[in-house]
């Protein structure tokens, strides 16, 4: 008997939960490794268990990796199907947990020249890590940079150098500063 097997009889939801992070860890292994066909199958697998649960959260998650797979191997068509079904999953209660998911469907439609689409998705990006009226970044630096440097793209792409030349600016600027990791806690040898 096959995981084949198992995924098509009901389990109990922590099982099945804890079957579907499984597959999504090995997934991401897989990945590691440079075998995304495989990634794709366990990805597919953690679905299969994650359909059976109520698990909204960790379902957006996996449609996310499944889409972010299927971008960085050129299915730009299936990667923003499967966003959609992560945003459906993740945009509702904390759009916190969407960070990826709204930089990488950026990516698609900007991939496809979709530049309308692109900026709205990182308008939500900006949204998201940075609060204007308080001028400071949601402690997600990397990200912010990210969204800057990626909607200075589409402005140049439109034609707005002024715009895309600040959004640019920004995201340099951002990548030129150091980023501290005193949040971060290391056990001490005592």
């Amino acid at each position: 008997r096959g995981l084949g097997d198992v995924y098509k009889r009901q389990l109990p939801p922590q099982q099945t939960e804890d079957m579907a992070q499984i597959q999504v860890n090995r997934a991401t292994c897989l990945m590691f490794t440079d075998r995304p066909l495989d990634a794709e199958q366990a990805l597919n697998t953690a679905l299969l268990f994650l359909d059976q649960s109520d698990d909204a959260l960790n379902r957006g998650r996996a449609h996310t990796n499944l889409g972010s797979l299927y971008l960085r191997t050129g299915q730009v068509a299936a990667a923003l199907t499967h966003f959609d079904r992560a945003a459906a999953d993740l945009l509702n209660d904390d759009p916190r947990q969407a960070d990826i998911l709204l930089l990488d469907r950026a990516n698609a439609y900007l991939a496809l020249n979709l530049l309308p689409e692109a900026l709205a998705a990182l308008e939500q990006c900006a949204a998201l890590f940075f609060f204007e009226k308080e001028s400071a970044p949601l402690g997600q630096p990397y990200e912010l940079a990210q969204t800057f440097y990626l909607r200075g793209w589409v402005h140049l792409r439109q034609g707005s150098g002024d715009l895309a030349r600040t959004d640019l600016g920004r995201a340099a600027e951002i990548f030129r500063t150091p980023v501290s990791y005193t949040h971060l806690t290391l056990p001490t040898n005592r």
